[in-house]
């Protein structure tokens, strides 16, 4: 109904009316209006001046380098990781018969723990046995078939192969006498077949004899250096510890000594009377240190 009827009833009603006061029209109500809903679809209220382009895509070239950088963060964290399990491992100073060094699994590409002590650190050699026909300047005349030449190259490597060993760290040194039964067998061979002092041709007429011949004198000095190895490599076998962090415990290393048959009497007596004349100090502490 409009007002202006509205009104009009109202008019006719107090015209009527005889009694009482006048009848006011009531108030209008105000209706509030919803304010307007903004459209998602932007219509209305004009497109965005500020919107943010959209980024290019990655080029084959971005790709490989972002992919650059992640191999060579990974890189670092492993070396960090690496080094951080050295400086504890150096602080920690434990025998190697407990402690244990991380190592990168193959398959996994992860850290993985391995023993000190283990066969994982053996590596193959390739020792043979020295034999009587090795030795030179023996009193006795070559034979015939012997091929001066072959023991020269059979001497050079084995003095290879010792210098390698010697060479190597504290626990693969150890895990290499361990697990590698042709050391031991190596060097009960030599002790038991090598020429004493008493059995080598050393007057001057002798060596002056062979001065001109390059074989022999290749043999005497590879001679020279196998012997100094050896002997090294005795004193090595001796000591149960190196450094502060180099070490491991007495019963290991008596075990080691007693299954492996490193040192007993007759190798003992062989080294005593090998180098004891000249290596007096050395056998001392050989001896000394064994018993």
């Amino acid at each position: 109904m409009g007002k202006q009827a509205f009104d009009q009833r109202a008019a006719l009603a107090n015209a009527f009316n005889t009694k009482g006061a006048a009848v006011v029209a009531p108030p209008k109500k105000e209706v509030q209006k919803e304010a307007p809903k903004p459209n998602p679809n932007g219509k209305g209220h004009g497109k965005r001046k500020n919107a943010e382009p959209e980024p290019p895509p990655k080029t084959k070239k971005d790709l490989e380098e972002e992919q650059r950088r992640h191999v060579e963060e990974l890189e670092l964290q492993r070396k960090m990781f690496y080094k951080a399990e050295e400086t504890r491992k150096a602080q920690e100073r434990k025998q190697a018969d407990a402690a244990v060094t991380y190592v990168e699994d193959k398959n996994t590409r992860k850290p993985k723990a391995v023993s000190d002590i283990s066969d994982y650190w053996k590596v193959e050699l390739g020792l043979l046995p020295f034999i009587p026909s090795d030795n030179i300047w023996s009193v006795e005349d070559m034979p015939e078939e012997l091929d001066p030449a072959a023991r020269l190259e059979y001497l050079q490597m084995f003095n290879q192969q010792l210098e390698k060993l010697l060479r190597m760290k504290f626990n693969v040194f150890w895990s290499q006498v361990i697990f590698d039964p042709t050391i031991g067998k190596c060097i009960d061979a030599y002790l038991r077949f090598c020429y004493r002092s008493h059995d080598t041709l050393s007057s001057p007429e002798d060596i002056r004899s062979q001065g001109d011949d390059t074989i022999a004198q290749q043999e005497r000095q590879v001679s020279k250096e196998v012997s100094r190895r050896v002997l090294q490599l005795l004193l090595r076998l001796s000591r149960p510890q190196e450094s502060p962090s180099d070490l491991i415990s007495q019963d290991k290393f008596a075990q080691v000594i007693h299954e492996h048959c490193i040192f007993d009497v007759p190798k003992i007596i062989d080294v005593c009377t090998i180098y004891g004349d000249t290596n007096r100090n050395a056998v001392t502490r050989i001896v000394h240190s064994v018993f």
